[in-house]
């Protein structure tokens, strides 16, 4: 959640979770400046073994469990 509102600063985007537990998935990571949202997301989703989902407009990305 906290890596979350750093993003949303970051790129202007809004960040929903599908549940409590994904909410509070720790990951960390150090990103070069002009690195793009989908980079980032995907690196972090790896470490946090979490989905997302990109809005079509780009305006937001839901974070949800990984399925098993």
């Amino acid at each position: 959640e906290d890596v979350a509102a750093v993003l949303q600063r970051r790129f202007g985007m809004e960040f929903r979770f599908t549940d409590g537990a994904v909410r509070r998935v720790q990951v960390s990571g150090s990103f070069a400046p002009r690195e793009s949202i989908e980079n980032v997301i995907d690196m972090l989703a790896f470490v946090g073994k979490f989905t997302y989902q990109l809005s079509p407009d780009k305006q937001s990305i839901t974070i949800k469990k990984q399925e098993k």
